[in-house]
């Protein structure tokens, strides 16, 4: 049943998701395909503030870590959710 699982995510990235360039701080890169897409967060403990989040989802094979920056344009900041299949990591604007 997993193996369904993973074949339906690698066709939704495939179909909805766009190429993009990982590089890591040692100056390596690869191309993958990944989803952006903005979610809201509730923030503090008893406030009722929502706060947005940019959101990269990949697959969960990728060699991607804190730091690795994505299209020169983002870093990526840390994992929020992983489901075995798909991976979602925060991003925050990459500034040289």
């Amino acid at each position: 049943m997993t193996d369904q699982f993973a074949a339906l995510h690698q066709q939704c990235l495939a179909v909805f998701g766009q190429s993009i360039t990982v590089s890591n701080p040692d100056g390596e890169s690869f191309t993958t395909k990944g989803m952006f897409k903005k979610e809201l967060i509730p923030t503090g403990q008893f406030e009722n503030t929502l706060q947005s989040l940019n959101v990269l989802l990949l697959t969960s094979s990728e060699p991607v870590k804190r730091g690795y920056i994505i299209d020169q344009a983002w870093v990526i900041d840390r994992k929020i959710q992983d489901d075995g299949q798909l991976t979602t990591w925060t991003l925050y604007e990459y500034l040289p």
